[in-house]
């Protein structure tokens, strides 16, 4: 392309990037993320998603996590996506520590997750013992306007009454 006079775009470093991704190749959709960078074509939240879809996928949380919380800092603003495909992620392999950080900062950036990942954050955090955290959780997302489903408000109260009696004991 190059020797051609050709100079790639953000649609084509998106494209290979988005390849090497599904190829489960992430590092080599990185390389490719700085080398557009260093070409100066911008990436764009697209791009962004496709990379942290990837790192999702291959289970590399920290690193997407990082991406979530850093990107802004350099002006690259993320999009309700960008946050909800890690937090799907998250929730479906059971990694509710950083899945609880994570709708943390979503709600502080103003985002809200898809229902049937808030309902199953909330089902595992409560299946984890953690009801504190359940109730953290389900004040922030009812203050967004979220409502889980029944079965869900029936395992958070036994939950917390079931917390509540074992410490009077």
């Amino acid at each position: 392309m190059k020797s051609s006079g050709l100079k790639p775009d953000k649609v084509v470093f998106t494209t290979l990037i988005s390849y090497f991704c599904q190829a489960q190749r992430v590092d080599e959709a990185v390389q490719f993320l700085q080398k557009m960078r260093q070409e100066g074509c911008k990436p764009d939240v697209v791009t962004f998603n496709v990379v942290i879809g990837g790192l999702c996928r291959e289970r590399r949380f920290d690193e997407a996590l990082r991406m979530l919380e850093m990107l802004p800092y350099e002006g690259i603003f993320l999009n309700k996506s960008s946050f909800r495909i890690t937090l799907n992620f998250l929730c479906k392999y059971n990694d509710i520590e950083k899945a609880f950080r994570l709708l943390g900062l979503m709600l502080v950036r103003g985002f809200t997750p898809y229902f049937a990942t808030s309902n199953q954050l909330l089902l595992q955090l409560c299946e984890a013992g953690r009801p504190a955290d359940a109730r953290i959780a389900l004040e922030g997302l009812l203050d967004v306007g979220f409502n889980p489903e029944p079965s869900s408000w029936v395992l958070l109260i036994e939950t917390v009454c079931r917390e509540e009696t074992t410490a009077c004991f």
